[in-house]
């Protein structure tokens, strides 16, 4: 059964010649692939390829010769801080890797020890490597917690490998294999050992002391070096002995029943009902089956918390990755969910190859044009509303270009006009879905002072509408904290800024709540956290234009207020959300489904 229907700089190393290579490592010969077994024995290889799912993988496209994995280069790039804009600085952090997945395509689950062939058409001189990724990662809004995984693969002429540890990013080898057309590689299990393989010799092996298959599953992605692409001819895999277990899961979306006296049920039946929704993130959704079962039967709204950002999902010039941001669409879909679709013009996400034309005005308007046009397309009929742009309005020095960010690229390119630019394009590919302006930081409006964040964004607004551009509604993200001297704004204040802007014809949801309790998880700071979020439910749904109420995921589990620990490179989970780290109800839950319950 499956889930549903059943930042270091690498360096690799140069450790020795191929003749030193062998004579360190041995030379044992043996035998696999589509005529032998890699023993002697008769227990057959499991084709991966044939007969399963690959056309759902970022960067693959299905040959009859195999696979071709075309280079996403697809990273993260951290969060942006700009000296006189943005009110938080720090140091600039590098680019994290982020190889895609093949999430609807087959996994494997395993019990003891097995063995894993690849084989594999390499670039010339650029790389490419497989992934055999035992725990996934964990992608946050602007970082990475890597997971548990094995890559191993070839670059010039070098035989790599590569283990993911949970924390850190560890190169294990670069022996010289020479020039080969077609290249085997294989990873065996063997008790608490990794062992490698080339084109059937003894390669080297590790204790693993990482525990990188220690939950049974295996995950498969892959990763061609920028510029290249390669072909995955074949993937096969087997259990050594008699006592070890190999299953080949096809993982699918499915239909999860409707459960009753949830959140999502008790607003449905509300006399004006209001979209319950959730931030969702497409590893869990795809590979943990409490998370989805939880997202399905709770929430009638989801926003892909990072799938559809620029970074993701154009990744290159002229290439495009809708196959994360998809899933989570077919889910959404397959289960009555609707979407909310999260960000098409934003400061932030922006890849390097953007970044590096943002002096050329011209090109990046075509950019930005193409990218808003295609995004668009592609989900026009699917997407219930569009975050059309992401958070406009500076924080600091509020006098400079009316307000707004400076340091964006599309500022600098089109000025003000690329928020018209975006707002018209969505609206005439896609005139029913709705189309809001998303921002942080503006939940309480005061018109006598020029420097308040919400009063620049108001007069924002009346300027759009002046402009008669489609602009239907402005979201109020509402990251609020508790604890540690942190207070809240009032719920009170926040009614009245709806207002301000219902009354201009506006629609207004809560669009990524939630409340930081910054690690300290009292009694009595627990029941505060819950009584504000059922105050700022109350608030969304006294207004007759509030359309949804959403939070910035539901479980602490994968909650962006989690911190990783510099020292340990682990993670320490937020305790801002309705649901705990092993995804159970919290108290705040229940005063949210209270709230629901007392207005029915």
């Amino acid at each position: 059964m499956s889930n549903f229907c059943a930042g270091k700089n690498l360096k690799i190393i140069l450790l020795t010649t191929f003749l030193l290579f062998t004579i360190s490592f041995g030379c044992k010969k043996q035998s696999y692939g589509n005529a032998d077994n890699f023993y002697k024995d008769d227990i057959p290889f499991t084709d991966l390829i044939n007969g399963h799912d690959w056309q759902h993988f970022s960067g693959a496209t299905v040959k009859p010769e195999g696979i071709l994995i075309q280079a996403l280069n697809r990273g993260i790039v951290p969060k942006i801080r700009v000296p006189g804009e943005t009110a938080i600085e720090q140091e600039k952090e590098p680019l994290t890797k982020n190889p895609p997945y093949n999430l609807q395509g087959p996994y494997l689950k395993v019990q003891g020890d097995f063995l894993l062939v690849a084989t594999v058409t390499p670039p010339s001189e650029k790389g490419a490597l497989i992934y055999f990724c035992g725990q996934l990662p964990d992608i946050y809004d602007e970082w990475k917690q890597e997971g548990k995984s094995i890559a191993i693969g070839i670059k010039n002429q070098l035989l790599q490998l590569i283990i993911h540890d949970g924390t850190s990013i560890i190169p294990k080898t670069a022996a010289f294999i020479g020039s080969l057309q077609n290249v085997q590689l294989a990873i065996k299990r063997s008790g608490n050992k990794i062992e490698w393989y080339v084109n059937n010799i003894f390669a080297g092996n590790f204790e693993d002391t990482y525990n990188i298959f220690g939950e049974g599953k295996i995950y498969f992605g892959a990763e061609a070096e920028a510029g290249s692409s390669f072909l995955l001819n074949a993937l096969v895999v087997k259990p050594v002995n008699l006592l070890s277990k190999v299953e080949v899961v096809d993982n699918k979306i499915c239909t999860i029943s409707a459960l009753s006296n949830t959140l999502r049920s008790t607003a449905n039946l509300l006399p004006r009902p209001i979209h319950i929704g959730t931030a969702v993130a497409v590893n869990p959704l795809m590979t943990d089956t409490l998370y989805a079962r939880t997202v399905a039967s709770q929430y009638s709204m989801v926003t892909p918390e990072n799938d559809m950002k620029f970074q993701f999902i154009h990744p290159q010039p002229n290439i495009y990755a809708f196959a994360e941001a998809d899933a989570i669409v077919d889910f959404a879909r397959q289960n009555k969910i609707a979407v909310h679709g999260h960000t098409l013009a934003w400061h932030e996400a922006i890849p390097q190859w953007v970044s590096a034309m943002e002096n050329d005005p011209a090109k990046i308007t075509a950019i930005f044009r193409d990218h808003i046009i295609t995004v668009t397309s592609h989900y026009k009929g699917k997407i219930t509303e569009w975050d059309v742009v992401n958070e406009p309005v500076r924080d600091l020095n509020m006098d400079e270009n009316a307000g707004l960010r400076g340091s964006s690229p599309w500022f600098k390119a089109m000025g003000e006009e690329y928020i018209d630019i975006a707002f018209n394009l969505v609206h005439n590919i896609d005139p029913a879905a709705k189309l809001y302006i998303n921002e942080y930081g503006v939940e309480e409006l005061d018109e006598t002072d020029p420097d308040n964040k919400c009063n620049v964004l108001y007069r924002l607004v009346k300027r759009l509408q002046k402009r008669h551009v489609p602009i239907h509604g402005i979201a109020f993200q509402v990251h609020e904290d508790m604890g540690k001297g942190k207070t809240p704004v009032t719920p009170d204040a926040l009614a009245r800024t709806m207002k301000k802007f219902t009354d201009l014809g506006l629609e207004v949801r809560v669009s990524e709540m939630d409340v930081s309790l910054h690690g300290t998880e009292t009694a009595p700071l627990l029941s505060r956290q819950a009584a504000y979020y059922k105050a700022i439910l109350a608030v969304c749904m006294a207004n007759p234009k509030c359309s949804g109420f959403s939070t910035w995921g539901f479980t602490d589990r994968y909650s962006s207020l989690g911190w990783r620990d510099n020292e340990t490179g682990k993670v320490n989970y937020g305790n801002g959300l309705p649901f705990d780290e092993r995804s159970q109800p919290k108290e705040a839950y229940y005063a949210l489904l209270s709230q629901l319950k007392g207005s029915r």
